[in-house]
């Protein structure tokens, strides 16, 4: 799988290149409707969440800039009807209600149960904070697909303790260390 993405500018996509497996798909300014919301966003990534085959979207907001939520954007075509390529924030009934200064977002499988995750980097130069660890509640957890739950704390084992290289003097509240 490959994904690539550029800076959202006034709420739309710049370009974003996508490719799996089975097909591949390009959005360019104007294809793409992610609604402006007044967020400076830092960066985005793309995975299908919901397991509906197209491709739905994490936005990392925030960083230098203040703090905000992450946002997530489900695609509405697939199980949702509507046109592809066309995008409704979830965000409030989907995600942690965490606001931070994000700087970047990635879906992985954390937890190896198939499902795409979320991780985002919250070090900003005016304030750094614990990354983030959102697993997706459905596969093992044996909740909804696309929604996450925070991890966080429970990510970061051993962190500052005996045997880390991290010393506890570079622990941050909720988990993680300056670095």
């Amino acid at each position: 799988m490959i994904r690539s993405a550029h800076r959202l500018v006034a709420g739309v996509a710049l370009m974003v290149a996508l490719a799996v497996p089975s097909r591949a798909q390009l959005f360019t300014n104007g294809s793409a409707q992610i609604p402006a919301t007044g967020s400076y966003t830092e960066a985005v990534d793309f995975a299908d969440i919901d397991g509906d085959g197209d491709w739905d979207a994490a936005l990392a907001d925030g960083g230098d800039l203040g703090t905000d939520q992450n946002r997530i954007w489900v695609n509405l075509g697939g199980q949702q009807g509507g046109s592809p390529g066309f995008y409704a924030d979830v965000t409030a009934a989907q995600a942690p209600a965490i606001s931070d200064h994000s700087r970047d977002i990635e879906f992985a499988d954390i937890d190896g149960d198939g499902d795409p995750d979320l991780h985002a980097s919250n070090e900003s130069d005016i304030l750094n904070q614990a990354c983030r660890f959102w697993v997706n509640n459905g596969g093992i957890q044996g909740g909804a697909a696309g929604f996450y739950l925070d991890q966080t704390s429970t990510r970061w084992i051993g962190v500052g303790g005996a045997g880390s290289s991290v010393s506890p003097a570079a622990l941050l509240p909720g988990g993680g260390f300056i670095d």
